[in-house]
Order: C-alpha cells, then sequence, then structure tokens
C-alpha cells in the first residue's frame, strides 16, 4: 500500500503532459500531497504545470476540495497547453459546486465533457457527466420537489459508457454514478438493487488498490442509503470507516464527514461521542479554508443539543448566543442570495419590456412611413400630426421612466431597511424568548443565584435594543435628508468616558476590558449627537466580536506638526476575512447597501463620519482583530 502513497516526480511527467492528449485517467492521484507541494517550487515549464494537475485531481479525490491557487496557475497556462482544457474546466466545476454556484458548476462540467468527448476519454467523459447530472440533482432538491429532476440524463449516459467496460476505474464510477442516480429522497427505496453493486465496487477497489481514492466515495453511498432509511447506526459506522480511512492516509478529513458523525451519534443518544465528534467538527470550521459559517452554525446546535442530552444545561447555556449569531449570518446569507435571484428576475422583466417597447417604436415607424407615402398636403399634415403625437408619446414615456426608476429605487431601500430591521432585531428579542424559559427553570428549580446572571443579559438585551433604536431613527433621518448638523467644540475624553461607562458591565460579563487614554483637553469640532452615535457602534461592534478575556483600546493621538488628532479604536477580536472587511469599507464609504449581514450601525458610521468630515480608516486580518481609525480635521487643547 506504501507505493500508493507517493508517485515519484518522473512517473507525474511521463502519464501526465509527457503524453502529447493526456486523458483523465493519466493524471496521477497520491496521497502523499504535501511531498507534490514542496516540490512544486522549484518545477519550471511542462513538469510544473503537470504537477499541478496532479495536486488538483489528488485534493478533489482525497479531500474533496479545489486550491484556487493551482487552478488560477492552470488557467493562466492554458495557451501553452491547450490539451489540458478539458481538466482545468473539470477541476473549475468542482470549485464551483463547492461554492454553491450550481450554473457555473454545470457550465464548468459541461464544457469539460466537450473536450474529453472530443478526445474520447472515456473516464474524463464518465466523470464530467456524473458532475453534471449529480449538481442538477443537488440544486433541484434544495429548491423544489416538484421541478423535474433532469439530472438523471447525464448520469444515464454515464453509466451507458463505463457499464460494460473492462476498464476497473470505469466499473467504479459506473458504481458511484448508479448510487447517485436515485437522490437524497428516494435512495432508501432503491437500496436493494444499490447495495449490491456498492460492495461489488468496493471489494473491485480492494483487488485493484491503486484506485482506494474512490472508497470514500463509494462508502459515502452506503452512509447515505443506511441514512435515507432511518438505519443511524450503519451510517455512523461507515462515517466512521470513512474518516478511519482519509486519517489513514494522513490527509484531512472533510468537514461535512466530521459534522455527521456527531449528528448520527446524536440521533442514537450517545451524547458524550456526539460531543466529541461536535468539538472536532467546531475546530475544523475555523479554519481559513472551511465554509465556516454553515457549519459554526450546525455545529453550534450539536454541541448545545449534546450538553442538554448529557444534562450540562450551564455549559449548554453558553452556547445559546452562538447559535443565534451564526443562525443569523446564515439567514442573512440567505437573504442576500434571494435578494439577487429577485433583482436578475427584475433585470429580465425590465429587458423584456424594453424590447416590447422597441418593438412598439418599430411598428409606429412603420406606419409613420406609410403615411410619408401619402400625397400632397394630406401627407404633409398627416406627418405634422403623427409627429405630434409621436412628441408627446415619447415625452409621457419618457416622464414614466423616469418615475418608475425613482419607484424601483424608493422599493431598493423599503426592502432594505425593512431586511435591516428583521435583521437586527430579530436577534435581542429571539434572546429574550430564550431568557424567560432559563428564568422559568431557574424558578422552578430554586436556582436563584443564577438569576442575577439573567439580569445581566436582560440589561444587556434592551441596551442592545435601544442602540438599534437610535440607529434606525438616525437612519430614517438620513434617508428624509432631515439629519441635524450642529458642530461644536466638544470634549473627546467626556465622549470616550460616556460610552466605556455605557458598556462597562457588558465588558465585564463578557470578562473583557476596555482601555482608554485621551487628553483631558483635546477638543474637537463635531456634532456632539454624530460623535456618540460613532462611537457607539464602533464599540458595540467590537464587543461582539470580542471573545472571552479579550481587550479594547480607545486611543487618542494627536502627532507633533500634524494637522489632525487621531482617535484608534483597536479590539482583539476573531477579526475579518479580505471579503468581508472590503465589504464593510464598500458599506462605509457609501458605495454598497446590498450586504444585511453587516446591519445598519456601519452604515450610519459610515454616513455620519461623511457629514461631519471625519475620515476613517479599516484594518483586519483573520485571528488577529480589528482596527478602525477616526481623523478628526479641526481640533484644538484647551488652555
Amino acid at each position: 500500500m506504501k507505493w500508493i502513497a507517493f508517485l515519484p516526480l518522473s512517473l507525474v511527467y511521463q502519464t501526465g503532459l509527457g503524453a502529447q492528449e493526456p486523458s483523465f485517467s493519466q493524471i496521477p492521484v497520491t496521497a502523499n500531497i504535501d511531498s507534490l507541494q514542496k516540490i512544486l517550487p522549484s518545477q519550471r515549464t511542462h513538469v510544473r504545470f503537470s504537477t499541478l494537475l496532479s495536486l488538483e485531481k489528488s485534493l478533489l479525490l482525497w479531500e474533496m476540495r479545489i486550491d484556487s491557487t493551482y487552478l488560477d496557475e492552470l488557467r493562466k497556462d492554458l495557451p501553452n497547453y491547450p490539451e489540458a482544457t478539458g481538466h482545468y474546466w473539470y477541476f473549475n466545476s468542482w470549485q464551483q459546486r463547492i461554492k454553491s454556484n450550481p450554473d457555473k458548476a454545470f457550465a464548468a462540467a459541461k464544457a469539460a465533457y466537450d473536450y474529453y468527448k472530443r478526445q474520447q476519454d472515456s473516464t474524463g467523459m464518465v466523470s464530467a457527466l456524473s458532475n453534471m447530472g449529480i449538481i442538477i440533482l443537488e440544486r433541484d432538491e434544495q429548491s423544489s420537489s416538484d421541478k423535474p429532476h433532469y439530472g438523471h440524463q447525464y448520469l444515464d449516459e454515464a453509466m451507458a459508457i463505463s457499464r460494460h467496460s473492462s476498464n476497473p476505474e470505469l466499473q467504479i464510477l459506473y458504481t458511484y454514478a448508479l448510487g447517485r442516480m436515485p437522490g437524497l429522497k428516494l435512495l432508501g427505496k432503491a437500496g436493494s438493487q444499490i447495495l449490491p453493486q456498492v460492495q461489488k465496487g468496493l471489494a473491485l477497489i480492494d483487488k485493484h488498490p491503486q484506485y482506494i481514492y474512490y472508497k470514500h466515495q463509494l462508502l459515502n453511498i452506503l452512509t447515505l442509503l443506511y441514512w435515507s432509511k432511518g438505519q443511524l447506526k450503519e451510517a455512523q459506522v461507515y462515517t466512521r470507516q470513512i474518516i478511519d480511512l482519509i486519517k489513514q492516509h494522513k490527509r484531512r478529513v472533510p468537514i461535512a464527514h466530521l459534522y455527521n458523525l456527531g449528528f448520527y451519534y446524536e440521533m442514537q443518544e450517545n451524547y458524550e461521542k456526539a460531543l466529541q465528534a461536535y468539538q472536532v467538527t467546531w475546530e475544523t470550521a475555523h479554519r481559513p479554508d472551511e465554509p465556516s459559517v454553515r457549519y459554526l452554525w450546525q455545529t453550534s446546535a450539536g454541541i448545545h443539543a449534546a450538553l442538554v442530552g448529557l444534562k450540562k444545561y450551564k455549559e449548554a447555556a453558553t452556547w445559546a448566543d452562538s447559535i443565534y449569531t451564526y443562525g443569523e449570518e446564515f439567514d442573512a446569507e440567505n437573504v442576500k442570495n434571494k435578494l439577487q435571484e429577485t433583482v436578475v428576475a427584475y433585470e429580465v422583466e425590465k429587458k423584456d419590456a424594453q424590447n416590447r417597447l422597441l418593438e412598439q417604436e418599430k411598428k409606429l415607424a412603420q406606419a409613420q412611413s406609410q403615411v410619408y407615402f401619402g400625397v400632397g398636403i394630406c401627407a404633409t399634415l398627416g406627418l405634422f400630426i403623427t409627429g405630434f403625437f409621436v412628441y408627446r408619446e415619447r415625452l409621457t414615456n419618457k416622464k414614466l421612466k423616469n418615475a418608475l426608476t425613482e419607484i424601483v429605487q424608493i422599493n431598493q431601500v423599503r426592502d432594505y431597511f425593512f431586511g435591516v430591521i428583521a435583521h437586527d432585531l430579530r436577534r435581542p428579542f429571539t434572546s429574550f424568548k430564550d431568557l424567560a424559559s432559563l428564568v422559568r427553570y431557574y424558578l422552578t428549580t430554586q436556582r436563584y443565584a443564577e438569576l442575577e446572571k439573567i439580569s445581566q443579559s436582560i440589561d444587556d438585551m434592551g441596551r442592545h435594543t435601544l442602540l438599534l433604536l437610535d440607529n434606525l431613527l438616525s437612519w430614517a433621518l438620513t434617508q428624509r435628508e432631515e439629519v441635524p448638523y450642529n458642530p461644536e467644540e466638544v470634549r473627546l475624553n467626556e465622549k470616550i468616558r460616556s460610552v466605556v461607562e455605557l458598556y462597562q458591565s457588558v465588558a465585564q460579563y463578557q470578562q473583557a476590558r476596555i482601555q482608554t487614554e485621551c487628553p483631558e483637553s483635546l477638543l474637537v469640532y463635531v456634532d456632539a449627537n454624530a460623535c456618540d452615535l460613532i462611537l457607539r457602534n464602533l464599540v458595540d461592534n467590537a464587543l461582539k466580536n470580542l471573545p472571552p478575556g479579550g481587550e479594547i483600546t480607545l486611543r487618542a493621538i494627536v502627532e507633533k506638526g500634524a494637522n489632525q488628532a487621531r482617535l484608534v479604536i483597536k479590539d482583539t477580536g476573531r477579526g475579518m476575512s479580505p471579503e468581508k472587511l472590503a465589504s464593510i469599507k464598500n458599506i462605509l464609504a457609501g458605495l454598497s447597501l446590498s450586504n444585511l449581514s453587516r446591519g445598519l450601525g456601519m452604515v450610519l458610521v459610515g454616513r455620519f463620519t461623511k457629514s461631519n468630515h471625519i475620515a476613517i480608516d479599516l484594518r483586519s486580518n483573520p485571528g488577529e482583530g480589528t482596527t478602525f481609525e477616526l481623523y478628526f480635521p479641526n481640533y484644538r487643547f484647551e488652555g
């Protein structure tokens, strides 16, 4: 078995681009991915390109993931190696599928299939067709059960190519296509047909161990089959085999298998093992390249359920906030996707309306041409009358178009506003509901000492709700263009002190510290209410993302010879990804109103800093905290 884990570089070269037309099956797969990654920097030209293909295929078949860096490098080198175009599109389709972009994933898989078909690459054709079919099945199962699942036709075609092949790899791929054919909802009913074929495929892999990387995919079919039949014990056993197999080859276990293992243990009421599995999943979900939001939410709920099952209610209560926090982020992503779908539908309808208008104008122009062919004064008079009415019609159409544009903008702002209200108010009211349940529980069990902690949580939720109401009022004023702007000299230290006092109890409850440093005599020229709103939202945002024992620092700096005062608000929280950082910068700059997961606070911070001529800068890295810097152009020292 050891020779499977390591493929020498010469084999990568000979079976890769050394051939004139490398097939999909000729791309080597190895569990020793780390060795390939180590030698990659020293390679050049076709040898490096061949190693990149082997790396992507190995990562896909062992860990079910695609490395974007390697894929980008393959794309850039395609002009030099056009014979590898199909392989690039196949890996690209998996990348889009992992990112939950079914339309782009299907288009890429179709491009790969067309290439493989021209090259008569049977293994590539079956792999691409299977991917196309599964993409359609997964999309239709998530959206609506009423849609015709035409993904079956691609799986049928994949099975037709591989059914009678003597090639063991094609026979294994036939088994995989057959196992995915029914879809998750009907898999249990088709078990009597699928189970013997999967067992045959597993036996074939044991006979040909060079295809060991397909084994966990067939085991996963068995897992899904028993899960759909309600036989959770068997599903858990096969999931454990998948994890052990991948670990045996020293590869990273996909997070879905780790979560499923915890879920199966939980459903069997084996809460101790469920908790252990969920904790491993929780650690994995925090890796930068994992789809963390969804699994952080689901795993939080799983850990909470396991702790409740173990009757560790106090520990379970600490996970409730995580469930709501990540649940809100997950819901916000879904709202964003639905909003994008609505925008696309609107654009399609808009184009259709424009086409109809153009068609009407075309018919009108034809009618005018017929009138122009009249004779004498009647034709001239007819032209004059027609032109007059055309002018009036176009003038009316222009007014209607302007009114339609204004209505669309108003509706967009309204939908955004309602989305923000639903997003920002959901958490405090949901938390009030759960706190009420905990109060009843502690009263029933006569645990009066815990009620003091509950009172702190109620106070925190009330303070958070008050901040939301202040933000909503300020937002309403900005939409009506009635924002008061009364600048005056404000003692910055007093503003900082009042905000810190407001959140001091929250920080103590989170075992966090708020440090301040500001000269007593520093005066800045701003609107006092706007200054309060900006500082409250930035400190509130920092506390939301602060782990226990974290720290927030507010430090006012006036450098010698500088023409502006600088206020630095820095926290030791979890930081932001580059995508989230770019999104918030766009919101602060007033360039985007589409990301509801950021809430209303950042929008108001951006608008009030702009109206008060305060420059704002933002820096953050994952795991390194976040830093906001405010630049006040007008300041002086008192005395």
